[in-house]
């Protein structure tokens, strides 16, 4: 990656793919938590169990892809600056006179 607008392309693509790994889990948070309330899970403390150990799981497992999410803005946000002020101070940039 030889400039920052390299990297704000490769922050963009993680958010994509922060993106997917969330839909997919809250996907199956809700299909986890729709189980639950079927009457043959609820019978059955075997299944009971393992479903509410998967939809434990699953929280954890969205809380750390939120935390990931914020990461990512906030690194892209401060990449944004950097940018902002490098070409600040290059237009600030007086050329050479020959004197």
């Amino acid at each position: 990656m030889t400039n920052l607008n390299d990297v704000l392309v490769d922050v963009k693509s993680l958010k994509l793919k922060v993106d997917a790994l969330n839909n997919l889990v809250f996907s199956n948070l809700e299909d986890a938590e729709d189980r639950l309330e079927q009457n043959w899970i609820k019978e059955n403390f075997t299944l009971r169990t393992m479903t509410e150990e998967q939809t434990q799981d699953l929280f954890i497992l969205s809380t750390v892809i939120s935390d990931v999410w914020k990461s990512v803005e906030r690194l892209q946000d401060e990449i944004k600056k950097a940018d902002t002020s490098r070409n600040t101070l290059a237009s600030d940039e007086v050329p050479a006179s020959n004197e």
